[in-house]
Protein backbone atom coordinates (compact mmCIF):
# COMPACT_ATOMS: atom_id res chain seq x y z
CA UNK A 1 0.00 0.00 0.00
CA UNK A 2 1.49 3.24 -0.96
CA UNK A 3 2.29 6.01 1.43
CA UNK A 4 1.35 9.36 1.15
CA UNK A 5 1.75 12.84 2.75
CA UNK A 6 -0.03 15.65 3.02
CA UNK A 7 2.77 18.41 2.43
CA UNK A 8 1.95 22.25 1.80
CA UNK A 9 3.97 24.35 -1.14
CA UNK A 10 5.92 26.63 0.28
CA UNK A 11 4.81 29.69 -2.02
CA UNK A 12 1.01 28.62 -2.60
CA UNK A 13 0.05 27.34 0.62
CA UNK A 14 -1.80 24.57 -1.31
CA UNK A 15 -2.29 21.29 0.36
CA UNK A 16 -0.86 18.82 -2.22
CA UNK A 17 -0.93 14.79 -1.37
CA UNK A 18 2.51 13.53 -2.55
CA UNK A 19 2.81 9.89 -3.60
CA UNK A 20 6.43 9.34 -3.03
CA UNK A 21 6.88 5.76 -3.70
CA UNK A 22 5.22 6.23 -7.37
CA UNK A 23 8.38 8.84 -7.79
CA UNK A 24 10.63 5.82 -6.48
CA UNK A 25 8.94 2.83 -8.52
CA UNK A 26 9.10 5.06 -11.69
CA UNK A 27 12.72 5.90 -11.05
CA UNK A 28 13.66 2.07 -9.98
CA UNK A 29 11.84 0.86 -13.23
CA UNK A 30 13.90 3.19 -15.30
CA UNK A 31 17.31 2.37 -13.88
CA UNK A 32 16.03 -1.76 -13.80
CA UNK A 33 15.16 -1.36 -17.50
CA UNK A 34 18.52 0.23 -18.16
CA UNK A 35 20.93 -3.02 -16.54
CA UNK A 36 18.53 -5.55 -15.69
CA UNK A 37 21.29 -7.92 -14.96
CA UNK A 38 22.72 -5.67 -12.03
CA UNK A 39 19.25 -5.17 -10.64
CA UNK A 40 17.64 -8.75 -11.12
CA UNK A 41 18.21 -9.77 -7.58
CA UNK A 42 18.28 -6.52 -5.44
CA UNK A 43 16.25 -5.93 -2.65
CA UNK A 44 14.96 -2.68 -1.72
CA UNK A 45 12.70 -2.39 1.52
CA UNK A 46 10.80 1.22 2.26
CA UNK A 47 10.21 3.30 5.81
CA UNK A 48 8.87 6.85 4.88
CA UNK A 49 10.18 9.54 7.87
CA UNK A 50 7.65 11.40 10.04
CA UNK A 51 7.07 15.00 7.91
CA UNK A 52 7.78 18.30 9.86
CA UNK A 53 5.12 19.54 11.84
CA UNK A 54 5.24 23.00 9.56
CA UNK A 55 5.12 20.86 6.18
CA UNK A 56 7.42 19.13 4.67
CA UNK A 57 10.85 20.73 3.61
CA UNK A 58 13.59 18.67 1.76
CA UNK A 59 15.77 19.93 4.53
CA UNK A 60 14.03 18.57 7.53
CA UNK A 61 13.85 14.57 6.89
CA UNK A 62 14.81 12.13 3.51
CA UNK A 63 11.02 11.14 2.31
CA UNK A 64 12.90 7.36 1.61
CA UNK A 65 15.19 5.35 3.62
CA UNK A 66 16.74 2.52 1.25
CA UNK A 67 18.20 -0.49 2.52
CA UNK A 68 21.99 -1.17 1.56
CA UNK A 69 21.84 -2.49 -1.84
CA UNK A 70 22.42 -2.07 -5.91
CA UNK A 71 19.52 0.30 -5.18
CA UNK A 72 20.91 3.01 -3.30
CA UNK A 73 21.58 4.44 -6.36
CA UNK A 74 17.97 5.35 -6.48
CA UNK A 75 18.53 7.99 -3.43
CA UNK A 76 20.51 10.43 -4.45
CA UNK A 77 18.03 10.38 -8.01
CA UNK A 78 15.40 11.05 -5.81
CA UNK A 79 16.79 13.77 -3.34
CA UNK A 80 17.78 15.91 -6.29
CA UNK A 81 14.60 15.87 -7.92
CA UNK A 82 12.51 16.59 -4.66
CA UNK A 83 14.69 19.44 -3.95
CA UNK A 84 14.63 21.20 -7.44
CA UNK A 85 11.15 20.23 -6.84
CA UNK A 86 10.65 22.20 -4.16
CA UNK A 87 9.37 19.52 -2.02
CA UNK A 88 7.06 18.22 -4.66
CA UNK A 89 6.70 14.74 -6.31
CA UNK A 90 8.94 14.25 -9.65
CA UNK A 91 5.64 12.57 -10.31
CA UNK A 92 3.08 15.80 -9.55
CA UNK A 93 5.21 18.15 -11.11
CA UNK A 94 5.81 16.58 -14.16
CA UNK A 95 9.51 17.15 -14.35
CA UNK A 96 11.27 13.95 -13.60
CA UNK A 97 14.17 15.12 -16.33
CA UNK A 98 16.08 12.45 -18.07
CA UNK A 99 19.34 13.54 -16.77
CA UNK A 100 17.94 12.49 -13.31
CA UNK A 101 16.85 9.10 -14.79
CA UNK A 102 20.18 8.48 -16.29
CA UNK A 103 23.14 9.65 -14.29
CA UNK A 104 26.78 9.30 -15.25
CA UNK A 105 27.67 9.43 -11.70
CA UNK A 106 25.56 6.45 -10.74
CA UNK A 107 25.29 4.21 -14.15
CA UNK A 108 28.03 3.26 -16.08
CA UNK A 109 28.13 3.20 -19.44
CA UNK A 110 26.81 6.77 -19.70
CA UNK A 111 24.04 6.53 -22.32
CA UNK A 112 24.60 10.17 -23.22
CA UNK A 113 28.44 9.09 -24.01
CA UNK A 114 27.68 6.04 -25.49
CA UNK A 115 27.75 2.22 -24.43
CA UNK A 116 31.11 1.45 -25.75
CA UNK A 117 34.23 2.86 -26.99
CA UNK A 118 33.52 2.43 -30.34
CA UNK A 119 30.42 4.73 -30.04
CA UNK A 120 32.49 7.28 -28.86
CA UNK A 121 33.26 10.33 -30.77
CA UNK A 122 37.02 10.72 -31.04
CA UNK A 123 37.36 14.80 -31.31
CA UNK A 124 34.21 15.84 -28.46
CA UNK A 125 34.89 14.39 -24.85
CA UNK A 126 30.85 14.18 -25.04
CA UNK A 127 28.92 15.41 -27.91
CA UNK A 128 26.44 18.52 -26.53
CA UNK A 129 22.53 17.28 -26.64
CA UNK A 130 20.88 19.39 -29.60
CA UNK A 131 18.96 21.19 -27.15
CA UNK A 132 21.93 23.24 -26.13
CA UNK A 133 22.33 25.07 -29.48
CA UNK A 134 18.53 26.53 -28.72
CA UNK A 135 19.11 27.38 -25.45
CA UNK A 136 22.50 29.32 -27.08
CA UNK A 137 20.53 30.85 -29.54
CA UNK A 138 18.41 32.40 -27.07
CA UNK A 139 21.63 33.62 -25.13
CA UNK A 140 22.80 34.99 -28.31
CA UNK A 141 19.72 36.61 -28.86
CA UNK A 142 19.74 38.59 -25.82
CA UNK A 143 23.25 40.03 -25.93
CA UNK A 144 22.58 41.50 -29.38
CA UNK A 145 19.31 42.78 -27.92
CA UNK A 146 21.01 44.16 -24.99
CA UNK A 147 23.48 45.52 -26.78
CA UNK A 148 21.54 47.63 -29.20
CA UNK A 149 19.49 48.82 -25.74
CA UNK A 150 16.43 46.53 -26.85
CA UNK A 151 15.79 45.32 -22.60
CA UNK A 152 12.46 43.48 -22.88
CA UNK A 153 13.82 41.89 -26.14
CA UNK A 154 16.60 40.68 -24.39
CA UNK A 155 14.71 40.08 -21.05
CA UNK A 156 12.47 37.29 -22.63
CA UNK A 157 15.07 36.17 -24.67
CA UNK A 158 16.46 34.63 -21.44
CA UNK A 159 13.64 33.79 -19.86
CA UNK A 160 13.86 31.07 -22.52
CA UNK A 161 17.07 29.53 -21.90
CA UNK A 162 16.72 26.02 -20.22
CA UNK A 163 18.81 27.25 -17.56
CA UNK A 164 18.40 24.71 -14.55
CA UNK A 165 18.70 21.99 -17.71
CA UNK A 166 22.08 23.51 -17.92
CA UNK A 167 23.41 22.92 -14.56
CA UNK A 168 21.58 19.49 -14.72
CA UNK A 169 23.47 18.07 -17.29
CA UNK A 170 26.93 19.73 -16.70
CA UNK A 171 26.38 18.07 -12.87
CA UNK A 172 25.15 14.78 -14.33
CA UNK A 173 27.05 14.63 -17.60
CA UNK A 174 29.34 17.17 -18.83
CA UNK A 175 32.00 17.15 -16.05
CA UNK A 176 32.10 13.12 -15.89
CA UNK A 177 33.23 12.71 -19.22
CA UNK A 178 36.69 12.19 -18.58
CA UNK A 179 36.33 9.99 -15.98
CA UNK A 180 34.26 7.80 -17.65
CA UNK A 181 36.16 7.53 -20.57
CA UNK A 182 39.66 6.60 -18.67
CA UNK A 183 37.55 4.28 -16.41
CA UNK A 184 36.23 2.26 -19.31
CA UNK A 185 39.62 2.42 -20.92
CA UNK A 186 41.72 1.29 -17.96
CA UNK A 187 43.85 4.39 -18.71
CA UNK A 188 43.14 6.33 -15.60
CA UNK A 189 47.42 6.22 -14.09
CA UNK A 190 50.17 6.98 -16.55
CA UNK A 191 54.31 6.77 -14.90
CA UNK A 192 55.01 9.87 -12.91
CA UNK A 193 56.02 12.55 -15.38
CA UNK A 194 59.95 13.52 -14.40
CA UNK A 195 60.10 16.01 -16.82
CA UNK A 196 60.39 19.64 -16.87
CA UNK A 197 57.23 22.08 -16.61
CA UNK A 198 56.90 24.92 -18.06
CA UNK A 199 57.50 27.64 -15.36
CA UNK A 200 54.05 29.30 -16.02
CA UNK A 201 50.67 27.50 -15.90
CA UNK A 202 48.47 30.57 -16.54
CA UNK A 203 48.81 32.01 -20.34
CA UNK A 204 48.77 35.79 -19.85
CA UNK A 205 45.31 37.66 -20.99
CA UNK A 206 46.49 38.66 -24.32
CA UNK A 207 47.43 35.41 -25.35
CA UNK A 208 44.34 33.70 -23.84
CA UNK A 209 42.47 36.49 -26.48
CA UNK A 210 44.83 35.17 -28.85
CA UNK A 211 44.02 31.91 -28.59
CA UNK A 212 40.67 32.87 -28.60
CA UNK A 213 39.73 34.90 -31.49
CA UNK A 214 42.36 32.90 -33.66
CA UNK A 215 39.96 29.80 -32.51
CA UNK A 216 36.87 31.77 -33.55
CA UNK A 217 35.27 31.63 -29.93
CA UNK A 218 34.52 28.09 -30.44
CA UNK A 219 35.61 25.04 -28.37
CA UNK A 220 37.59 23.32 -30.41
CA UNK A 221 36.70 19.53 -28.71
CA UNK A 222 32.61 19.83 -29.45
CA UNK A 223 32.76 22.83 -31.59
CA UNK A 224 30.22 24.40 -29.26
CA UNK A 225 30.33 28.67 -29.78
CA UNK A 226 31.76 30.19 -26.83
CA UNK A 227 31.82 33.48 -24.65
CA UNK A 228 34.38 35.24 -22.72
CA UNK A 229 34.00 35.85 -18.95
CA UNK A 230 34.52 39.41 -19.71
CA UNK A 231 31.08 39.59 -21.87
CA UNK A 232 29.06 37.74 -19.40
CA UNK A 233 29.84 39.76 -17.19
CA UNK A 234 29.22 42.69 -18.70
CA UNK A 235 25.62 40.91 -19.55
CA UNK A 236 25.32 40.54 -15.63
CA UNK A 237 25.91 44.30 -15.05
CA UNK A 238 23.23 44.92 -17.09
CA UNK A 239 20.49 42.60 -16.75
CA UNK A 240 21.11 42.01 -13.52
CA UNK A 241 20.50 38.72 -11.06
CA UNK A 242 16.76 38.26 -12.22
CA UNK A 243 17.44 37.77 -15.72
CA UNK A 244 21.51 36.90 -15.72
CA UNK A 245 22.19 35.36 -12.43
CA UNK A 246 25.73 35.62 -11.18
CA UNK A 247 27.61 34.35 -7.89
CA UNK A 248 29.96 32.65 -5.88
CA UNK A 249 28.71 28.88 -6.54
CA UNK A 250 27.93 26.75 -10.01
CA UNK A 251 24.23 26.90 -9.45
CA UNK A 252 24.12 30.14 -7.93
CA UNK A 253 25.41 31.22 -11.87
CA UNK A 254 23.27 30.99 -15.10
CA UNK A 255 23.56 27.66 -16.71
CA UNK A 256 24.77 29.15 -20.00
CA UNK A 257 28.14 30.16 -18.16
CA UNK A 258 28.81 27.36 -16.76
CA UNK A 259 28.11 25.80 -20.39
CA UNK A 260 29.53 28.01 -22.99
CA UNK A 261 32.13 30.11 -21.15
CA UNK A 262 35.58 30.14 -23.37
CA UNK A 263 38.64 28.99 -21.07
CA UNK A 264 41.72 28.20 -23.13
CA UNK A 265 43.21 24.95 -22.56
CA UNK A 266 46.36 22.55 -22.51
CA UNK A 267 46.45 20.19 -25.23
CA UNK A 268 49.15 18.50 -23.60
CA UNK A 269 48.74 18.86 -20.35
CA UNK A 270 51.04 21.32 -18.02
CA UNK A 271 51.35 18.53 -15.93
CA UNK A 272 52.92 16.30 -18.32
CA UNK A 273 55.13 18.83 -19.65
CA UNK A 274 52.92 20.83 -21.85
CA UNK A 275 53.93 24.37 -23.23
CA UNK A 276 51.87 27.33 -22.72
CA UNK A 277 51.71 28.85 -25.96
CA UNK A 278 49.75 29.30 -29.18
CA UNK A 279 50.93 26.08 -30.50
CA UNK A 280 49.77 23.82 -27.07
CA UNK A 281 46.43 25.79 -26.14
CA UNK A 282 43.30 26.04 -27.95
CA UNK A 283 39.90 27.70 -27.04
CA UNK A 284 37.82 25.16 -25.07
CA UNK A 285 34.35 25.01 -23.57
CA UNK A 286 34.42 24.88 -19.59
CA UNK A 287 32.50 21.66 -19.73
CA UNK A 288 35.18 19.88 -22.00
CA UNK A 289 38.15 21.67 -19.89
CA UNK A 290 36.74 20.48 -16.53
CA UNK A 291 36.45 16.64 -17.73
CA UNK A 292 39.37 16.66 -19.44
CA UNK A 293 41.51 18.26 -16.55
CA UNK A 294 45.50 16.88 -16.67
CA UNK A 295 44.46 13.64 -18.76
CA UNK A 296 46.38 12.98 -22.08
CA UNK A 297 44.71 12.88 -25.50
CA UNK A 298 46.03 9.25 -25.27
CA UNK A 299 44.35 8.41 -21.81
CA UNK A 300 40.87 10.15 -22.84
CA UNK A 301 41.04 8.04 -26.69
CA UNK A 302 40.59 11.04 -28.34
CA UNK A 303 42.74 12.60 -31.71
CA UNK A 304 44.24 15.96 -31.50
CA UNK A 305 42.05 18.83 -31.97
CA UNK A 306 44.56 21.40 -33.56
CA UNK A 307 44.30 18.83 -36.62
CA UNK A 308 40.79 19.53 -37.81
CA UNK A 309 39.87 23.37 -37.98
CA UNK A 310 37.62 25.06 -35.39
CA UNK A 311 33.99 25.62 -38.29
CA UNK A 312 33.55 28.89 -39.17
CA UNK A 313 29.11 29.62 -38.96
CA UNK A 314 28.68 32.55 -36.42
CA UNK A 315 30.12 35.83 -35.70
CA UNK A 316 31.67 35.64 -32.47
CA UNK A 317 29.45 37.82 -29.56
CA UNK A 318 33.15 39.44 -27.98
CA UNK A 319 31.97 42.34 -30.52
CA UNK A 320 28.87 43.38 -28.11
CA UNK A 321 30.96 44.23 -25.18
CA UNK A 322 31.86 47.61 -25.42
CA UNK A 323 27.73 48.33 -26.04
CA UNK A 324 26.90 46.22 -23.11
CA UNK A 325 29.53 48.34 -21.16
CA UNK A 326 27.71 51.42 -22.58
CA UNK A 327 24.04 50.15 -22.17
CA UNK A 328 25.18 49.40 -18.28
CA UNK A 329 26.19 52.52 -17.56
CA UNK A 330 23.44 54.40 -19.29
CA UNK A 331 21.06 52.61 -17.12
CA UNK A 332 22.69 53.06 -13.66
Amino acid sequence: MAHFYRAREPLSGVVTTIPLLSAVSLILQEMKAADPDRYAAADITHSVARPHRQGLRPTDTSPLRVSRSPWDSAVPVLRRAWARNGGLSPLKSGRLASTEANMCRTQQPCPTLGETPAQWSRFSLLPRPEWHSASFKHFETAVLSAARGEIPVAQASLRLVQDRDLHDWCDEHGLWAGELRVATLGTKTLPKYNGLLDAKKDPPAAMVEAVFVRDGYRCRYCHTPVVSGELLKALHALMGNDYFPRGPTNRSNSGIARCFTAVADHVVPHSRGGATNLENLVTSCGPCNYAKTDYTLQQLGLEDPRLRPAPGGWTPLQGTLGALRDQAAVRR
